[in-house]
C-alpha cells in the first residue's frame, strides 16, 4: 500500500495521503440511485469516485457514527457499569425513534450502548452515552461539533444524538467519509460496525441480555449479496434523508471506503446497499496494486545542507510500496519525481517533510508520498564545510589525487628549501673566500 511516508534513513513505510488530493483519472460512469456518493481508496488516502460529496443532505441514523466515535474518545473503560435512568429515554416513543431494547433502571456496560446504537440503531443507547460522557445530551452534542471540526467535517452540524429530523442537524457524503474513516481506527467502533448479531451482558431485568441485531444479512439476502462482501456497515434512514449508507470493504490489501446519501425508497427497499455493491464492484474488477517500490529499494537521496547526518536525507523502503490504479495501467508507465524542498538547509525537526515523490500517469496526478525526518536534524554550518570537503575526498580517485598533489606540493616545497639552503651555503663560502683573499 503506498500511504505517507514518514520515516527517515533506511525506512520509508506506508500512511496517508493528504485527503483533499483527488485522483485526477477520469472516474467511471456509475448508475446509482444515491444522490450523493463517495469512494474512497483509505489505503492510499485518494477519492476515486464522487458524487456531490460536498452537498448538505440529512444523516438520519449515520449521526450515531459520530455518536459512538464521540463517546468513544470521552470514555476508557468499555466495561463500565451505567444505570438506565428515565432521562435517557426522554421524548425518543413520542419521536418515534428506533429503539435497540434496553428499559429504565437495568444495569448496562459502556460497550453494550456502544453495540445498542450501532446495530439496531438504538436512540436510547445514544442518549445514554451523552449522559453518561458529558451529564446532558445538549453538552454530548456540542462535543459532537468540536469532534466533527477536529475531522474537518466543514459541512456538518449536529443537533441530537440519534439523527431523529431536524433542518438544522445536516452533513454531506464527504463528510461522513471523513468520520467513517477515523471511526474504523477504533477498535470496539469496528467491532461493533462489523457484528451482525450481539448478546449484552445479563443484568436484573434482562438475565439472558438483549439481543442486538444488525439489518446488513436481511439486506444482503434480499440483493444476493455475498455474506462477506462488506466489512461492515451503519444504515440511516428518514423520510427527509432518504437510505443511507457507510460501509467498506478489502480488495487484497487496499480498503475501500463508500458513504451513499439520499437513495430514495422507504424502510424495505434496498437501493442504499445495492449502490455501495456496484461502486464498489466496479473498483474490486478493474483497480489493482502496482508495486512502485520493492522492500529496501532507494526512494530518494537529498543533500541537506548545514547538517552533519550525510544520511539524513537517504530513505528506503522499509516493505512494498503500490498504488492502487486501473488494471490497463503498468507500473513502469507511472512516473515518479522526487520534489525536495525549494532550499533543504538544516535544522529541522521530527516530522518535518523534507521532499514528497509525486506519482503521475501521462501527466495526470495519481498521488504523493511525503517523506519526513525521523529525528531532529541540527544545523553546524562549520563543521558542514569540513565534513563537505572530507565527503567530497571519501571517493577513492579523487583523494588519490588530492594525496597526489599534497605529496607533490610537499616534495616541491621540500626541494626549494634544499635549493635555498645551498644558495645560501654557497654564498656563506664565497663570502669566507673574499675575506681570506684579503
Amino acid at each position: 500500500m503506498l500511504l505517507l511516508c514518514i520515516v527517515f534513513v533506511g525506512s520509508v513505510t506506508p500512511s496517508a495521503f493528504g485527503k483533499e488530493r483527488k485522483n485526477a483519472l477520469p472516474q467511471p460512469e456509475l448508475s446509482l440511485y444515491s444522490s450523493s456518493a463517495i469512494v474512497y481508496d483509505a489505503s492510499n488516502g485518494r477519492i476515486l469516485y464522487e458524487k456531490n460529496k460536498d452537498e448538505k443532505r440529512y444523516p438520519a441514523s449515520l449521526t450515531k457514527m459520530m455518536t459512538v466515535y464521540a463517546a468513544l474518545q470521552l470514555e476508557e473503560d468499555d466495561n463500565r457499569e451505567i444505570v438506565l435512568d428515565e432521562v435517557m429515554f426522554r421524548g425518543l416513543y413520542e419521536e418515534n425513534a428506533s429503539m435497540a431494547g434496553f428499559a429504565v433502571g437495568e444495569t448496562v456496560r459502556f460497550k453494550d450502548l456502544i453495540y445498542g446504537a450501532m446495530l439496531p440503531s438504538g436512540a436510547e443507547a445514544c442518549q445514554a452515552l451523552a449522559i453518561t460522557t458529558k451529564g446532558s445530551v445538549e453538552e454530548f452534542v456540542a462535543e459532537m461539533n468540536r469532534q466533527a471540526e477536529q475531522l474537518g467535517m466543514t459541512h456538518t452540524h449536529f443537533v441530537n444524538t440519534s439523527g431523529l429530523h431536524d433542518d438544522d442537524h445536516y452533513t454531506s457524503a464527504g463528510d461522513m467519509l471523513l468520520l467513517l474513516e477515523a471511526a474504523l481506527q477504533d477498535e470496539l467502533f469496528l467491532e461493533a460496525y462489523g457484528t451482525d448479531v450481539f448478546v449484552t451482558a445479563g443484568n436484573e431485568v434482562h438475565p439472558y441480555g438483549v439481543e442486538l441485531s444488525s439489518t446488513r444479512l436481511s439486506e444482503l439476502e434480499a440483493l444476493g449479496i455475498p455474506e462477506d462482501f462488506f466489512e461492515g456497515s451503519k444504515t440511516g434512514f428518514t423520510t427527509e434523508a432518504g437510505k443511507c449508507l457507510a460501509t467498506s470493504t478489502w480488495d487484497d490489501d487496499v480498503h475501500l471506503l463508500y458513504v451513499g446519501m439520499l437513495a430514495e425508497g422507504d424502510y424495505y427497499t434496498h437501493d442504499h446497499f445495492a449502490d455501495a455493491y456496484t461502486a464498489l464492484t466496479y473498483f474490486k474488477e478493474h483497480y489493482e496494486n502496482k508495486v512502485l517500490y520493492q522492500k529496501g529499494d532507494l526512494i530518494a537521496d537529498l543533500s541537506i545542507k548545514d547538517s552533519l547526518h550525510r544520511s539524513a536525507g537517504t530513505f528506503y523502503a522499509s516493505e512494498k510500496i503500490a498504488l492502487y490504479v486501473p488494471q490497463s495501467i503498468t507500473a513502469k508507465q507511472i512516473k515518479k519525481s522526487v520534489e525536495p524542498l525549494a532550499s533543504l538547509q538544516a535544522p529541522y525537526q521530527k516530522g518535518d517533510t523534507l521532499a514528497k515523490v509525486a506519482f503521475t500517469y501521462e501527466n495526470l496526478y495519481l498521488g504523493e508520498m511525503a517523506l519526513n525526518a525521523h529525528q531532529d536534524i541540527d544545523a553546524h554550518p562549520f563543521l558542514y564545510i569540513l565534513f563537505s570537503i572530507w565527503w567530497w575526498m571519501s571517493d577513492s580517485l579523487v583523494r588519490l589525487l588530492v594525496i597526489a598533489m599534497i605529496v607533490y606540493m610537499l616534495i616541491w616545497c621540500l626541494h626549494r628549501y634544499r635549493r635555498k639552503k645551498r644558495r645560501r651555503k654557497s654564498y656563506r663560502s664565497a663570502l669566507l673566500y673574499q675575506r681570506q683573499k684579503r
